[in-house]
């Protein structure tokens, strides 16, 4: 299992080799014959969501727990983002209207949520149509998210030092998507800066939806 320690150290190798640029690939993971887009059948599993309690944007404490039962897509964005942020939330926008009539959930995780609170997260949801029983979007302590998204989710997220990155571009983190199983494991990983895996996302959640638990 990644540590903390490890995960950072893993995450911050990714984001200095892209030089404070989103990252597409999960770090930790090689690539080396490992296919992240998992074939909708596949029994491929990555790694194992560990526990959490973060806020949800109704106010509502949302926990790994809660979660389970279900799959899900966690995705990483920040409301101030001026980069890919809204190209990804465009593909969740065209997936949350791919999981009408089935049980799949979208889980948006603030990477800076100092900034946004459940306040601004409501506005930034409803500017995106995110149907809040479908879609959530959560944020909490930085302490908490950031080694949630190594350990768990093996990518990569950093915040820039003070005064060197410009406002809107001062957190690096990973775009992709990811595919979480009814109990909580990750099943693969999807670009999120345009839809081109969209079609293989939405066959791996309805295989996910029908896997016995």
């Amino acid at each position: 299992m990644t540590t903390i320690r490890e995960g950072g150290l893993l995450a911050a190798a990714c984001l200095a080799a892209l030089a404070l640029s989103c990252s597409r690939e999960p770090a930790g993971i090689s690539g080396g014959g490992i296919d992240f887009a998992a074939a909708a059948d596949s029994e491929q599993s990555f790694s194992q969501v560990g526990p959490f309690t973060l806020v949800e944007r109704s106010g509502a404490a949302v926990t790994r727990d809660d979660l389970l039962g279900r799959p899900w897509v966690a995705s990483f964005v920040f409301t101030r983002c001026t980069g890919p942020c809204p190209m990804v939330v465009s593909t969740l926008k065209k997936l949350q209207a791919r999981l009408k009539g089935g049980e799949a959930r979208i889980v948006t995780f603030s990477v800076d949520p100092e900034w946004d609170t459940p306040e601004v997260l409501r506005s930034y949801a409803s500017d995106a149509g995110a149907d809040p029983k479908r879609w959530l979007f959560l944020t909490g302590d930085e302490k908490t998210i950031y080694p949630l998204i190594y350990s768990s989710f093996r990518s990569a997220v950093e915040r820039a030092p003070p005064g060197e990155a410009a406002i809107g571009m001062h957190v690096s983190h990973s775009t992709q998507l990811v595919a979480v199983d009814k109990k909580g494991r990750v099943r693969g990983y999807y670009h999120g800066e345009s839809d081109d895996q969209l079609d293989r996302l939405v066959a791996r959640l309805a295989f996910l939806q029908r896997e016995k638990e």
